[in-house]
């Protein structure tokens, strides 16, 4: 009965029963069938809410088992009909990296060549969260422990054109490079050893450590904010200098104000 029943119904359009040939296409999904072949028997229209919700559901059932096994994703989207340019494309990869993906790079295997193994896209989200994994265990520690984050980065396969990089900066300069800093190390010169250049960010508070430490107490004592900041290696044009020039200005306006007797 089971079977007369399938063959019945399994290529029954949602243009004729609505609710049944989704419900059939639903449950045909769930068993492990293709999203790609379903649809095309049920005429469901290719960039419908339906088809989104029968590739999420292949995402949440079969295929992100699969993926988070250890498969590569676009392996894993060929076999199950999700296409490689949507939504439900990316889910897929999160689940990757959320499995095997994910340990591999926290073992400390290279972001890039775990990405290229799973299926991994470097233009996809699923690629912030594994660099993040890495700045979040073996590479974050490393640079924590004085080792430069270019360094890192780059035997972590981590892009110096995403978030993870700036986070990896951002570690340094709350450790190691802003301790260097503190202790009257110019700024300049720690960067370029703790391997801190591609986050404006991170340089920013590293130059607002010196400010802090050494540069406002200078320019209050009369010191020139541009000599200043030249001998603490912060740079003319940023943040820092105009917090030094500020406080110079601030301060030469004080002494030229006139005293009530």
């Amino acid at each position: 009965m089971r079977e007369a029943f399938y063959q019945r119904w399994k290529s029954l359009s949602v243009g004729e029963r609505a609710w049944l040939a989704e419900a059939i296409a639903i449950e045909r999904v769930l068993a492990g069938q293709s999203c790609k072949t379903v649809a095309q028997a049920h005429g469901i229209p290719e960039n419908s809410a339906l088809m989104h919700r029968l590739n999420m559901l292949a995402v949440d059932g079969a295929a992100g088992t699969r993926v988070g096994a250890g498969e590569c994703c676009y392996t894993v989207a060929e076999i199950y009909g999700i296409e490689f340019d949507s939504f439900a494309f990316n889910a897929l990869q999160k689940r990757a990296v959320k499995g095997r993906a994910g340990e591999r790079v926290r073992n400390g295997e290279p972001c890039m060549q775990v990405a290229e193994d799973h299926g991994i896209c470097m233009q996809y989200e699923a690629m912030d969260m594994l660099e993040m994994i890495a700045v979040d265990s073996c590479a974050g520690e490393r640079v924590r422990n004085g080792e430069s984050c270019r360094l890192v980065a780059r035997e972590h396969g981590i892009s110096p054109l995403f978030a993870a990089m700036c986070e990896l900066e951002s570690i340094a300069v709350r450790t190691v490079a802003g301790d260097r800093v503190r202790q009257g190390e110019s700024c300049r010169v720690v960067a370029w050893e703790q391997g801190i250049h591609h986050c404006h960010r991170a340089m920013h508070y590293l130059e607002m450590i010196a400010v802090d430490t050494f540069g406002a107490e200078r320019v209050r004592n009369g010191e020139c904010c541009a000599l200043v900041a030249q001998s603490l290696g912060i740079s003319l044009v940023g943040d820092a200098a105009k917090v030094l020039a500020a406080l110079e200005m601030a301060s030469v306006g004080a002494a030229k104000r006139p005293r009530l007797m």
